[in-house]
Order: structure tokens, then sequence, then C-alpha cells
């Protein structure tokens, strides 16, 4: 930022602050002003004057502006950040028809702007009034980002005055590197459109999400959360979270806390930081286990009666399919989604080798991916996982996970077996163009054959194109593997 008591600021954010020194002659010059409303102040003095005419332009609080303007021992007061230009043109002109150059002046700054308002909101996050990233991909990068400010060095005498010019001198900014991001503009639209139309078709309670990510790399090419919020405009709350607030009394201290918790769960991203559990797409991990471990062949036989009685739990646990699904091979079980053949296939694997494959998936940490605030999961220690466990985390239930957890580690068996980290840096360029970084594409570990992926990648394509659980899924022209 550069400071200049005469700066010409043509900057789309500008800051205005005010002096508010008088000299004798000063404080006793009455002067006279309109405010916005028509209202017509006479007798007033320079700093009620500046007060009553920042408050009117700048929409500020009258009483604060006295209030630094009364401060000793300080030599500027910020009144507004990031003014919009047409304000901070009626400043120059109310600066220049009552000649207070010493009293008040501009600030050229910086304004971040998203071209694209509520696009990938959650992902991008955005800055503060400083430019300092606090949100999504703008903390995260932040140190990449924001780059060196510029700065005046100039000599002033005892009583302020400038010095000669000789002495002045001017170190200039330095641009911070650009990031690269694995986005897709196009399906990330897409997904928040249809994210959109789920919220309102399911009344969903607590906001929706969804993740579009390539396997084979672990980029993220969509990421969104719904109710969104404009980037450029972040603490207006979405429509639906203002309805709740409205039914509060504005000038209640409950407004004010409800206020700032529907801000904050507003710019949660619900992929990352909120945890819920799997339930059936957990399916496709268990199968996994199984098929690695030869327990099961994709023709053996299982019996579905509705329910299944598991030793230390006193009622029997049902599957979602009432009456049962009866005698069926295995791979048109799993198609099903019957929760008692999940159940007998994690018994036939046994507590300890289901727990080691569930700690190999991931599921006891978080994923690693470049955003802030990734949530933990909970989840049972191997110590506390008995038979109960066993059965119920079989098909997904009793432990939480985040949203991009679980794609994670089903992209495992969708790349042929190996976990990678889920990321949203691309590469990292300068202004030029030049790429300083790119990202290396990892695998943290390898948790299952090519072989035994295959093999699941052909039973959920099945599913879809047959009679299988998830054949709402098929899209003609196209293979889709779907739980």
């Amino acid at each position: 930022d550069i400071i200049d008591a005469m700066a010409e600021a043509e900057a789309a954010a500008v800051e205005a602050a005010a002096d508010g020194k008088e000299s004798k002659s000063d404080y006793k010059t009455a002067y006279t002003w309109t405010s916005a409303d028509g209202t017509v102040h006479n007798d007033v003095k320079m700093n009620e004057l500046i007060a009553r005419a920042l408050s009117d332009i700048l929409g500020v609080d009258y009483d604060s502006v006295i209030e630094k303007a009364a401060k000793d021992g300080r030599r500027y007061e910020v009144i507004k950040k990031n003014v919009e230009p047409s304000d901070a043109e009626r400043v120059r002109e109310f600066i220049s028809e009552y000649g207070f150059t010493r009293q008040i002046y501009l600030r050229a700054s910086t304004k971040r702007y998203y071209p694209y308002d509520t696009l990938a909101c959650h992902v991008l996050g955005f800055t503060n009034a400083d430019g300092v990233g606090i949100y999504g991909l703008e903390a995260q990068y932040n140190n990449i980002l924001e780059g060196t400010s510029g700065r005046y060095i100039k000599a002033q005498d005892a009583h302020n005055g400038d010095m000669p010019f000789d002495y002045e001198s001017y170190v200039e900014a330095e641009n911070g590197y650009n990031i690269v991001t694995t986005l897709d503009l196009y399906i990330q639209y897409e997904l928040e459109n249809q994210l959109k139309a789920t919220y309102y078709e399911s009344a969903a309670g607590n906001r929706v999400s969804g993740i579009v990510i390539d396997v084979n790399t672990g980029g993220i090419l969509a990421m969104a959360t719904y109710p969104s919020f404009d980037l450029n405009n972040p603490y207006k709350l979405d429509e639906d979270s203002q309805k709740k607030l409205d039914t509060l009394d504005p000038e209640s201290d409950e407004y004010t806390q409800m206020y700032y918790n529907l801000l904050y769960t507003m710019w949660k991203n619900k992929a990352t930081t909120e945890l819920y559990e799997p339930g059936s797409t957990f399916k496709i991990v268990t199968t996994a286990m199984g098929l690695e471990e030869n327990v099961i062949r994709l023709q053996e036989n299982f019996t579905c009666t509705g329910a299944l009685k598991i030793d230390g739990w006193t009622q029997p646990i049902h599957c979602h399919k009432k009456g049962g699904h009866g005698t069926l091979p295995f791979y048109q079980m799993l198609q099903q989604s019957c929760n008692p053949t999940m159940m007998q296939l994690a018994q036939r694997l046994g507590q300890d080798t289901f727990y080691d494959y569930f700690l190999s998936f991931g599921y006891n940490s978080t994923t690693g991916i470049d955003l802030p605030g990734e949530s933990y999961p909970i989840v049972s220690t191997k110590n506390n996982f008995g038979g109960v466990s066993l059965a119920v985390y079989s098909f997904g239930q009793t432990f939480k996970i985040t949203p991009i957890q679980q794609i994670t580690a089903v992209s495992a068996v969708a790349n042929g077996g190996y976990l990678r980290t889920p990321h949203l840096l691309r590469e990292i360029a300068d202004d030029k163009g030049n790429v300083i970084q790119s990202y290396e594409l990892d695998a943290v570990r390898q948790v299952g054959s090519t072989e035994t992926c295959d093999t699941i990648d052909w039973i959920l394509e099945d599913g879809v194109s047959g009679n299988g659980g998830a054949k709402n899924a098929y899209v003609k022209g196209y293979k889709v593997a779907a739980k």
C-alpha cells in the first residue's frame, strides 16, 4: 500500500482516513453541512463536519469517527477500507471543497475480485480487508499469493513537514505467484446446478455437497456445497440463512450470535469439514477386502432373510429390504446392496484383518487435501473394535468420515488399487506464465490388486446397466459404475 496525502487513487479499493487535528483558527470556524437526508447542520466544528461527511458518504458510524478523530499520539485512523470508486470520488470532492488536505486522505490499495461470484466459493475462499486469505485456497496458499507491499520512504522535520525531494525513495510492490487449480469450470458449474436442484427437491436440512475427482491423479475437478455465497460479498447470508435470522429481534444478543453462527456455517466446506456415515457406499471397500483375501467367490450363493443375528447384540440387524433378498450369488447381493451378505463377508475376514484393511484405505486419518480445516474421522480404535462393530462397519454405519475421505477410498478401487492424495493445486506460476512448481503425482500406498479392482468395477457397472440398485445412474452411451 502507498500512503500519500495528495494521492489520486485510481484503484477500486480505497481507504479514507481522518486526522481531525484543529488549529485555533479551525476551531473557531463554523461550517454548515447538509446531510444525505436533507438535514441542515449549522455552526458545525471541523471534526463534526468531517465525521458527518464521512458518515454520509461512506456509511460509517458518526460517533466512531468523532472518537477516532479525538485520539492523541497517533498518525492516522482508518475510517473505512475497500471504498467503492464512486464514494472515493465524493470524498475527494469534499476534501477539495473545504480544503481538508491535511485532515483527510486516501490510500490506494488492492481488492480481490472474483469474476464468477458464487462459483466454487467454498473451495476458493476469500481474503479479509487486508488482503490476507482466511478461507479455502486463499488461506491455504496465502504465502504464495500475497507478494510484498510497496512503500514510500519519506523524510520529515519535527513539524511533520516534508523535507527536500532528494530524501524520498519508493520501493515498488512485488506481486505474489499465481496458482492454477485442477478445477474444471464446466464440471464445477454443472455440479453446482445439480446440487441446487437436489437441495430443494430433497428439502435438505443441513446443506448438500458434491465432489468430482479424477481417480487416476486425485485432482479435484469440481467440489461444491449448496447453499453457496457471494465471494465478493461474503458477509451476506444466503437466502435460507437470512430467513432463519429474520425470526429474531435485530437488537438482541441472540440475533448477533445467530448471525455469526449462520455465517460460519455458510462458509464451511461441507465436503471436507463435516462428518457423516458413508452407508452402503462403503460396501465397495468391504467387497475389495473379501476379494483380496479370497474369502468369497462372485458366483457363491448367499441367503438374506431380511435380518441377521450377531453375537453380542440382542436384536437382529436388519437389511434395508424388509423381506430379504432371498438367495443370490454374491455379485448380485452387492448390486442389490444386501446388509446381511456384507456382515457374513466381514465375519469371514475377522476383526483384525478387516480393521487392518480399514486403516490401509485411510479411514483413521485425514486425506491431506490442500484445503484448511479438514476434519478428522470418528472411528473405533482397534482395541474397541468388536464383533458388533465388525458387522455394522461392513455396510458403512456407526463410524463417521468426511465426503472427501470416502471418495478418496473409492477412487483407489476405481484406479486399480492406489490410494492417492486428493488435491486442487495443479501448478504455481509467475506473472509471465513461467511454471515455478507443478504437482507431482503421488501414491500413498497400494491398497488392493488391479484384478480385484477391475472385478468390482465390472460388478458395479453391471449393476447400473442391468437391474442393480444403482440403475438410476445409467447414462446412455457411457459405462457407469455406481454404488
